[in-house]
């Protein structure tokens, strides 16, 4: 099992294949979202602990709270939670 980050999108995906001194082997790439992704190497993740207290949110600041942070990636990538699961999930991040 690998967790590959593309476009923002985290996913598990189980991989298959062995191992070759150049790298992993072809049936270890994956195609997710028309862009290869692969399980070589670790993937660096920023941590969420204390999220609240970081705010502007983004790499230029232009999201002010976790709502608005919330309702972008929700408007974005088409994920269509409700307003209850918006709030439950701004509560969990608060929690953090």
């Amino acid at each position: 099992m690998a967790l590959v980050i593309v476009g923002g999108v985290v996913g598990a995906y189980a991989m298959q294949g062995g191992t070759r001194a150049a790298g992993p082997p072809a049936s270890s790439y994956l195609s997710v979202n028309g862009m290869m992704a692969s399980a070589d190497g670790p993937i660096k993740t920023f941590p969420l602990r204390g999220i609240k207290d970081t705010p502007p949110y983004m790499h230029d600041g232009r999201l002010l709270t976790l709502d608005d942070t919330v309702e972008f990636f929700n408007l974005i990538l088409g994920t269509r939670l409700t307003a209850e699961e918006k709030q439950d999930l701004v509560a969990f991040l608060r929690a953090l």
